[in-house]
């Protein structure tokens, strides 16, 4: 039998020659939803000012936050987190580390940031208009 730690809590998964993958990663994708609720919980406008020094609006706010909430309770893929799930193969007990699912939740936010960015500048591009004068007599 195999124990898993991830946060607060302890897992235990079979240590048969069937290795129970699916249970992995379903492990795993509730330990990352996990920490993205904690992280919208406690501010994401802060968390991302103190990341990656920039403040953000409202609405992209609620942009990145339904981005985090769709990466929560999207399913994890064999070739994420390789390395986590061998080290759960190789010792009877696993602490999850929180790094490599913050690095996925940073990049996911880092994409996001940039597409809002591209938005912004691409509307924000003005027309020439042309104003008719008003001749006063």
């Amino acid at each position: 039998m195999k124990t898993i730690k991830a946060g607060r809590e302890l897992f235990r998964i079979s240590d048969s020659p069937n290795f129970a993958e699916n249970e992995v990663f379903h492990l795993i994708q509730n330990f990352r939803a996990s920490l993205v609720r904690s992280l919208i919980a406690a501010g994401l406008d802060t968390y991302i000012e103190l990341r990656f020094r920039q403040r953000i609006g409202p609405q992209m706010l609620a942009d990145l936050e339904r981005s985090l909430t769709g990466l929560a309770h999207s399913p994890v893929l064999s070739g994420e987190f390789v390395d986590v799930v061998n080290a759960i193969r190789k010792f009877d007990f696993y602490a999850l580390p929180s790094e490599p699912f913050y690095r996925q939740i940073d990049e996911r936010l880092r994409q996001g940031l940039i597409q809002t960015e591209i938005n912004f500048r691409t509307s924000s591009k003005r027309t020439p208009r042309l104003y008719a004068l008003s001749r006063t007599a």
